[in-house]
């Protein structure tokens, strides 16, 4: 076994703000969070000068809603009508169950709940 009394090295302390570099390294980029997080709290305060609600008959009815979805799987879906490898796996589910593969709402093959990828550009 080595020790490192069998190197000639020398041990050099820098103290304090001295050290930049190891304490660059050290710490987490706060600035990006800290300005996403005013970014996020000047929106709600925007959002929250509007009333969202509307009053009908003395209840109340939500005017709004917010669903977010990614581009990429009407795409996916979309090559997946041109792989044959992915074509076939829809033609055995249609014939019986499988315990892993499924085919969503949006007619995609999934894997475990997970969208296949098909091979295509």
């Amino acid at each position: 076994m080595e020790f490192l009394k069998d190197y000639e090295f020398a041990l050099q302390y820098h103290p304090g703000k001295a050290n930049v570099v190891a304490d660059a390294l050290s710490r987490k980029p706060r600035g990006r969070l800290s300005a996403l997080r005013c970014a996020l709290y000047r929106d709600l305060i925007t959002l929250s000068e509007f009333d969202w609600r509307q009053q009908v008959g003395g209840s109340t009815v939500l005017l709004g809603r917010l669903s977010v979805r990614s581009p990429w799987i009407p795409r996916v879906v979309e090559a997946q009508m041109r792989d044959p490898w992915i074509q076939t796996r829809k033609g055995e589910i249609s014939t019986g169950p499988s315990p892993h593969w499924t085919i969503g709402a949006d007619g995609g093959l999934r894997l475990n709940g997970r969208l296949a990828v098909p091979k295509d550009v």
